[in-house]
């Protein structure tokens, strides 16, 4: 049985390495992430350990609510090709949310996909860098949450990119995004590097 276990292995071993070259073949290039990496590079000044303080407004900016600080990890991961931010205590009080951001290099965006821990949604977002914010929408993903009265919020995110301090602001809308309004805002201050 352990023979068969490590053969099945050795050959998923061998189909992938077989995939991944005809793929790169197929593609023409022997790096195939290399213009993704060099945009993902714009934020390698990001990676590391930051706290977080955010506020939320139910009312579109006329009161805020404030969340509990939290220490998230940020890192370049999969070769530099995604930036990954993940909540170092994701069942301790508060929202937390997971994101993952990437370069398409076939579409010429960045993608990011977030998951929350209150409703567990994949929400995606797709956007571009204007100097040194990322602004993303969920709005052509579809990915945007129900409302009561059978209509949808959509989210617009803003990172400002920076090296010691940055934020996100998130803004909403539910007209398609004609109109954005204040929804959440995050503060991130650097930990460590």
């Amino acid at each position: 049985m352990i023979q068969t276990l490590r053969a099945l292995a050795g050959a998923f071993a061998l189909a992938g390495t077989v995939i991944a070259a005809t793929l790169s073949t197929a593609y023409g290039a022997d790096d195939a992430g290399a213009v993704p990496r060099e945009k993902m590079a714009a934020f390698a000044a990001m990676a590391g350990t930051w706290t977080t303080r955010s506020r939320f407004t139910p009312d579109k900016g006329l009161t805020w609510q404030e969340g509990p600080p939290e220490t998230v990890d940020v890192s370049l991961r999969q070769r530099g090709l995604a930036l990954y931010e993940r909540p170092r205590t994701p069942d301790g009080p508060g929202f937390h949310v997971e994101s993952h951001l990437t370069w398409d290099q076939y579409r010429n965006v960045y993608r990011l996909a977030a998951i929350d821990d209150n409703w567990g949604l994949m929400d995606i977002y797709e956007g571009m860098l204007d100097g040194n914010r990322l602004i993303l929408t969920n709005l052509k993903s579809g990915t945007g949450f129900p409302t009561e009265d059978g209509g949808m919020l959509n989210f617009r995110l803003t990172y400002t990119v920076d090296r010691d301090m940055r934020t996100m602001t998130v803004e909403a809308s539910s007209d398609a995004g004609a109109n954005w309004f204040d929804y959440y805002h995050i503060s991130y201050e650097r930990v460590e590097s």
